[in-house]
């Protein structure tokens, strides 16, 4: 049996462990925030029951949402001002794109059985 749930409802908001290192740069912000996903995803990898992998999942969402808050700047940062546009809305785009791709590919699937 497997059992979900969804990442968008746990990663509404940035972790708040995360935020005071926004002013030391981003890269504690990705160094820590990959960190507390990874422990998060241990934790509902060797869960128990459903409210530690509900907990872990949780967790582990908000932990993830750290990357959103900062990831923007970074591509900014990588390209010049007046070429940002085009990576950038790549980027954003992407969640949307994945999403479609992932309905179509389904759909797909399901046919060619």
């Amino acid at each position: 049996m497997v059992r979900r749930v969804s990442p968008p409802a746990s990663s509404s908001s940035s972790f708040p462990a995360d935020a005071p290192l926004c002013r030391y740069g981003r890269s504690p912000v990705y160094f820590v925030g990959f960190a507390l996903y990874i422990a998060f995803n241990f934790m509902v990898a060797f869960s128990n029951n459903i409210v530690c992998l509900l907990i872990g999942r949780f967790l582990g969402g908000a932990a993830g949402s750290a990357f959103l808050s900062v990831a923007g700047g970074t591509v900014a940062d990588v390209f010049k001002p007046s070429e940002v546009g085009a990576p950038m809305s790549f980027y954003t785009s992407g969640p949307f794109l994945c999403v479609s791709l992932q309905l179509q590919l389904l759909v797909l699937a399901e046919l060619a059985r």
